[in-house]
């Protein structure tokens, strides 16, 4: 009869023991998750306030970009210009050069 007694009460202390061990177990759980919240939340606030520092220089990329897709059409034209007038040029002086042919250095 003892035994059985002795049986009951080891059964009764591992049953505490372990719902001991899960209570324990669960709140530091619980810590451990608000703490990582925290953590994770004070991050998110970090990348948001980068981010944020990031939209007016975003902002100045995009007018510097417009600025200088006009740049580079003006460009263009300019050397259309130019190749018509080198090109007229280039006519110009072979014009002068069969006109003179007999004097050296033209």
């Amino acid at each position: 009869m003892i035994v059985c007694w002795l049986a009951l009460i080891v059964a009764i202390v591992g049953v505490a023991g372990g719902i001991g061990y899960g209570v324990v177990t669960g709140l530091v759980l619980w810590r451990r998750l608000k703490q990582t919240g925290r953590a994770l939340t004070a991050e998110l606030d970090q990348i948001s306030r980068t981010v944020a520092q990031f939209e007016p220089q975003l902002a100045r990329a995009s007018a510097s970009q417009r600025r200088l897709t006009a740049a580079v059409g003006r460009l263009q034209r300019s050397r259309k210009r130019l190749a018509v007038q080198t090109g007229a040029l280039q006519e110009a002086q072979r014009s002068i050069r069969r006109a003179l042919w007999f004097v050296p250095g033209v």
